[in-house]
This record gives structure tokens, C-alpha cells and sequence, in this order.
């Protein structure tokens, strides 16, 4: 039983490459947070409580905040997942729920960061379609090692040599 996807989707990516544009996302949005908060606030350095109160002024910075918190939130779980099935060699059998999960990633952060909160049901819908799409896939591949409580097949390294 194969689960090979049709070749004919627009949005198809490796694991490999969702998990790294997923960790590029999660960055971007961590520094575009510590960004937002640190530069209103230059003009009181020294001044730390005014900094505090002034970083965490306003309806924005209270967008921002959540926004990438959800980002960082989700962030650490998928990449983890993504590279694991790419450690495991899925290929095409999840490139659509890969290209979902980068998408409504970067959606879900950046369109609540530059559009308002409106943009989260559009980011995180393709997100959780992709993660769903993730499940027999990943049970697929789980499934091979039942019986084995070896967590990593040390056959497939070989040892190297010193120069």
C-alpha cells in the first residue's frame, strides 16, 4: 500500500526543506519580536522600567507578542517531526503536508504581524490540514519498527577514520 501524493500540487516540499523554512520563520519572528520591542525603546536606555512599560505598550506590540509566541509554540514540535521523517527518508509520501506546514506557518505569523489578527484561522488552517496529513505517514513509518526498541539503527553509520 503506497502513500505516494499526486505529483500535482504547487505547494509540494521535502521535510527536510519544511523543517528548515519553518526554523527560518520561527527566527525571523523571534528577531522581528525583539526588534519591535527594543528599538521604540533606544531612547530611554538606562531607564529600564520605562523601557518595560513602553515595549509593552499598545494593541500592536500585543499582536506581535502572540503571534510569535504561537509561532514558538508550534515551531519546536514540527521541525522535530519534519526532520525525523526526513532522517527516515520520507520523500514525496509527505511533500504536501510539508509545503502546508511551512505555508500556514509563515501565514499565521506574518499575516497577524503585518495584516491583525483576522489572518490566523487563514495561517493556521493549511498548518493543522498539514499536520493531519502527517499522521498515516507518520505510522507508516513507526509502524516498520514495531518489536525493535532500537531508537536508532547504528548499522546505518559507519565509524570514522582518523587521518
Amino acid at each position: 500500500k503506497s502513500l505516494k501524493m499526486p505529483s500535482s500540487y504547487w505547494i509540494e516540499m521535502s521535510c527536510g526543506k519544511a523543517a528548515v523554512g519553518v526554523f527560518v520563520n520561527f527566527l525571523a519572528g523571534s528577531l522581528y519580536m525583539s526588534l519591535q520591542r527594543a528599538f521604540p525603546t533606544l531612547k530611554y536606555w538606562g531607564n529600564w522600567k520605562k523601557i518595560r512599560d513602553e515595549a509593552e505598550k499598545g494593541y500592536e506590540a500585543e499582536v506581535v507578542r502572540r503571534a510569535q509566541l504561537n509561532s514558538a509554540e508550534y515551531a519546536g514540535p514540527l521541525i522535530a517531526v519534519l526532520l525525523y521523517l526526513h532522517s527516515q527518508g520520507v520523500g514525496e509520501e509527505a511533500a504536501l503536508a510539508g509545503g502546508l506546514i511551512l505555508a500556514g506557518s509563515i501565514v499565521h505569523l506574518w499575516g497577524q504581524i503585518l495584516v491583525g489578527p483576522m489572518m490566523q484561522s487563514a495561517g493556521a488552517t493549511p498548518r493543522y490540514a498539514g499536520m493531519v496529513l502527517l499522521i498515516p505517514v507518520l505510522q507508516a513509518v513507526t509502524s516498520k519498527d514495531v518489536g525493535q526498541f532500537s531508537a536508532v539503527n547504528l548499522s546505518r553509520f559507519t565509524p570514522v577514520q582518523a587521518a
